[in-house]
């Protein structure tokens, strides 16, 4: 009879001490996956600053495995001249230099008018270019 006694004046004590538990156990799920959703939702990739978006992006033709680079004569930057075959930074400037002086390229051929752009140069670049 005296145990039941104890029991009784204890089952309160005891009932604390398993919601205590249970609410500690709660507690950590909840910081360890709030921690990992965070970790998660805050990660910032790095970026690369553009100082003006590109007139006209170079378009690829082809399937999957034959691509083609196709750079417009008189919309393409720097850059995407810079892709084609034989043109570096100088002939790139050289190119767009020639297009604002006179005006755009009427034809693709017209760009061996560019100094430092011969026929060798056109041939190795031509499929490559459009108007």
């Amino acid at each position: 009879m005296e145990l039941k006694h104890h029991l009784r004046d204890y089952s309160t004590y005891i009932g604390i001490v398993l919601v205590q538990i249970v609410l500690i156990g709660a507690g950590l799920v909840l910081l360890t996956s709030g921690a990992r959703k965070e970790a998660i939702t805050t990660y910032t990739a790095p970026t690369k600053e553009i100082s003006e978006a590109p007139k006209a992006k170079p378009q690829v033709t082809g399937t999957s495995t034959e691509r083609q680079l196709i750079v417009n004569l008189n919309t393409g930057t720097q850059e995407e001249l810079e892709l084609l075959p034989g043109v570096g930074e100088a002939t790139a400037l050289k190119i767009i230099e020639y297009r604002e002086k006179n005006g755009p390229f009427k034809k693709i051929e017209d760009v061996m008018d560019v100094s430092g752009i011969g026929e060798k140069k056109f041939e190795d670049m031509k499929n490559n270019l459009a108007i």
